[in-house]
Order: structure tokens, then sequence, then C-alpha cells
């Protein structure tokens, strides 16, 4: 039985994206944009505007844990079959 083999072409990167900086330069943006939008809406919230907003929360993780919903099922645990032996934690 003879396989559909499909070939896909790929383009020659040029000089411009084999130095990365689009890449790079677009992480720069991405993290300035979240930075800036964060430090905005802060600030906001300081004076009293914008409450409905959300903006970023940091957590001190050892000192303060985060709030998890009720329908997390982070734990692991051991689970009986039916005859009493325990299933593996994949087998769930």
């Amino acid at each position: 039985m003879a396989a559909n083999v499909v070939t896909v072409k790929r383009k020659d990167l040029g000089f411009w994206d084999k130095t990365y900086l689009p890449a790079v330069f677009l992480g720069i943006w991405i993290t300035s944009k979240h930075f800036f939008f964060n430090l905005l809406i802060h600030s906001l919230h300081r004076l009293g505007l914008f409450k409905n907003v959300r903006a970023a929360v940091t957590y001190q993780y050892p000192e303060e844990q985060r709030p998890l919903s009720k329908r997390v099922r982070t734990r692991h645990r051991l689970v009986e079959r039916p005859d009493g032996s325990p299933r593996c934690v994949a087998c769930m």
C-alpha cells in the first residue's frame, strides 16, 4: 500500500531573517507592551480609576500561595481498581 506523500518546499531565509533580529524585536515589543500596559493600569488603579480592568498580579510564591479554583486537579493520587489494587497515576 503506497502512502501519499506531500513534499513541502520551504522558502530560503534571507539575510534579515537569518539574523533572527525580527524575532528579537518582536519579543522586545511584546514584553514592552505588556510592561507599559500593566504600569498604566496599576497607576490608574492607585487613582481609583478603571477598577474593572484586570492587571497582572505577582505572588511572592513560597510565602503567598496562589488562589486556586476548586475545580483544579493538581494533586496526584493513587486510585484503586475495583479489585483493590492501585492504578498508576497515568490511568486515572
